[in-house]
């Protein structure tokens, strides 16, 4: 019979032992705790945001940090910056063409929104589909966003001009990297 501390009553086989459950994966199982939103509290928080549910900014900013702030004291919700144009999608176009995009314009939600069905709501094909050029994998970011948004009982009107907006700004902090196709990976990979 295993070993068993008289304390904890926990095992080395079966338990993870304290200082394994730090950092990232902590952080997931946190995320994991949280029950999800049903439609109803979704609608029910855009409608109390009715005047500026979309607030566009940057990433870690402290316009944005604000945000943030204020709805967290408001809402008793944490939040989350979720990026327009996924993080993973940018980072593997920027390796595939070895230009550097930046990609910080963000969408202050509700956790519980942003996680929602393990991260599928707001990033529907993020995992699976990966776009072969910088334009597609940005219109791909866009419009998930967008499906999630009006999903999630965001007015249509102002999800879509949100969206463009972030759009706009993305393809101006990038100009010509929206252009060009990604290079055929070489044979044998």
């Amino acid at each position: 019979m295993p070993w068993t501390n008289k304390k904890t009553h926990t095992s080395p086989k079966t338990d993870p032992m304290p200082w394994e459950n730090k950092g990232r994966k902590a952080k997931e199982t946190q995320k994991t705790k949280d029950p999800e939103m049903t439609r109803e509290e979704m609608r029910a928080y855009f409608e109390k945001y009715k005047d500026d549910p979309v607030p566009l900014g940057e990433y870690k900013h402290k316009d944005m940090k604000e945000i943030v702030k204020i709805r967290t004291q408001e809402t008793g919700m944490p939040f989350e910056q979720h990026h327009v144009w996924p993080q993973a999608q940018s980072k593997e176009i920027s390796k595939a063409t070895g230009k550097q995009y930046k990609n910080n314009v963000v969408i202050p939600l509700p956790r519980k929104i942003h996680q929602k069905d393990n991260r599928e709501f707001m990033h529907e094909r993020n995992e699976q589909n990966k776009p072969q050029n910088p334009r597609e994998s940005l219109a791909q970011g866009v419009n998930d966003t967008r499906n999630g948004m009006l999903e999630a009982g965001c007015d249509r009107a102002k999800t879509n001009d949100a969206c463009l907006d972030a759009l706009r700004k993305i393809k101006s902090e990038n100009p010509g990297g929206f252009e060009g196709k990604i290079p055929p990976k070489p044979k044998g990979e």
